[in-house]
């Protein structure tokens, strides 16, 4: 996380042992639902990456520093504006078929927002500066006022946005939250944007929990035949 390595780790851990359960639900009671349980799983390993950042950076090691911050930026840019549409896409039903269409473009976009901002910085065409500023982690990307606050929006609309037009009304809950959560980090934290955020929306995984744990089960009834 972004305020210290322990609670990086410690909130990795917990994360990852929530994810057993949330997979666990999502195996046991409709499968459609198992890659958005693994979203406990990937933000653990995200806030894991990070306690690494944490020890490069107060260990003066930029080789640890560099890796781990790719690898925590590789989540904040390019894998969670992904796994959003391609989650939601797989739990709506065939029925589903606007939503779904719908998800695809977003998900479409989501591959080439995530190039056009993370393939620069894995080049090197784009220099990376991680830094510690007021207690957090400031991952430093240099880029114009005007395309960054484009690029935040865009980011926000096709991350959060599945989870409004989802048919299930306790995934559009999630998605107020998470915008919710985007905004007091803006506010509070503008420097520090991309590691408190992810911290929030790492916390807010634990809904997922009652999602799961309210999910009814998906029973297949095979069709009776009568013979007269």
């Amino acid at each position: 996380m972004c305020f210290s390595i322990k609670v990086s780790f410690i909130t990795g851990a917990i994360l990852l042992a929530v994810s057993i359960y949330t997979i666990h639900k999502a195996r046991t009671k409709n499968k459609n639902y198992t890659l958005f349980a693994c979203m406990p799983l990937f933000f653990g390993i995200q806030q894991i990456i990070e306690g690494f950042v944490w020890l490069g950076k107060l260990g003066n090691n930029p080789f640890l520093l560099k890796i781990s911050s790719l690898g925590f930026l590789f989540f904040a840019f390019a894998f969670w504006p992904i796994f959003s549409p391609l989650a939601i896409y797989f739990i709506e039903g065939k029925q589903e078929s606007k939503r779904k269409r719908l998800l695809l473009v977003l998900f479409a976009l989501s591959l080439l927002i995530g190039a056009i901002i993370y393939l620069p910085l894995i080049t090197s065409m784009v220099p990376l500066n991680t830094k510690i500023f007021c207690g957090s982690i400031n991952y430093d990307v240099p880029t114009t006022m005007i395309f960054a606050n484009i690029y935040t929006v865009i980011y926000l609309l096709i991350t959060i946005s599945p989870f409004l037009v989802a048919s299930n009304i306790k995934f559009r809950a999630f998605a107020v939250l998470l915008l919710f959560s985007a905004i007091i980090s803006n506010y509070f934290y503008t420097n520090r944007f991309i590691s408190v955020w992810c911290f929030f929306a790492a916390i807010l995984s634990f809904f997922i929990v009652y999602i799961m744990c309210k999910l009814p089960e998906n029973r297949f009834k095979l069709p009776t035949h009568y013979h007269s």
